[in-house]
């Protein structure tokens, strides 16, 4: 064997080992790609009928929401109906409620004016008989002698 051919062989393995470093990432590469196919293969079966269950959602969503808004109308015409009931209620009841309050009101001041005009007119008349028998004391008095000093 020449120096030649030794030198060729040397190659020829450095080629081999350079080759077998090279295919083992490319296997694990092969192997991942391959995985990742499935994955997406097993994706897209998945993934139709559920596209097809969410298209069927969205029409029932959209039926309903007809409903709902008319629903909603019946809703609101109710609640207008309750506020205007409401209010002939209440302008019903407070009109003859505040009627019955102003004339509770009324009689209680007249009550109390003329309690008033009592007490002063009793107080007036017991203070006129105090100074009637006040004076009459005097003159009493005046006569037998006391005031003369």
């Amino acid at each position: 064997m020449s120096a030649g051919e030794v030198a060729g062989l040397v190659a020829a393995l450095a080629l081999v080992v350079l080759v077998a470093l090279v295919a083992v990432p490319l296997l694990r590469l092969a192997r991942t790609l391959e995985d990742a196919r499935r994955a997406i293969a097993l994706i897209t079966d998945e993934a139709v009928p559920a596209l097809r269950e969410t298209r069927a959602a969205a029409a029932s969503v959209r039926a309903g929401a007809g409903r709902a808004e008319g629903i909603d109308a019946d809703l609101a015409e109710a609640a207008h109906n309750a506020q205007a009931i409401s209010s002939l209620v209440a302008s019903a009841v407070t009109g003859p409620a505040v009627k019955v309050s102003a004339l509770g009101y009324g009689v209680r001041r007249a009550l109390e004016h003329r309690r008033a005009a009592s007490a002063r007119g009793r107080r007036e008349e017991t203070l006129a008989r105090v100074r009637a028998r006040r004076e009459e004391r005097l003159r009493r008095g005046q006569g037998r002698g006391r005031g003369a000093a």
